[in-house]
């Protein structure tokens, strides 16, 4: 297996605050690249293995996130990492 388990980079960045919030049946998902997703046209940029890094600005509602979240399991991601700012409340709103 090449690159990182979800699970040994959010072992890594716990000491940052790094929390899970959802997807823990992905946390075997080996990283193999890193991306940061700040453009609400997505979909030419998402080849499956990636960590995702966000804040989400470019999403206007609960809608265009899911349907990120959804594209993102079914192209394989290995992980998304929402700034935490940007991630209150989140977790509620999409029903995690």
């Amino acid at each position: 297996m090449k690159g990182t388990t979800v699970n040994e980079a959010l072992e890594l960045l716990k000491p940052y605050g790094a929390i899970l919030v959802a997807g823990g049946n992905g946390l075997s998902n080996c990283i193999e690249s890193l991306n940061i997703q700040e453009l609400a046209d997505y979909h030419t940029w998402v080849h499956g293995g990636e960590l995702y890094l966000t804040t989400l600005q470019a999403f206007d509602t609960i809608e265009e996130i899911h349907g990120l979240i959804c594209a993102f399991a079914e192209a394989k991601v290995a992980a998304l990492a929402v700034h935490r700012l940007s991630a209150i409340g989140l977790s509620e709103d999409l029903s995690l």
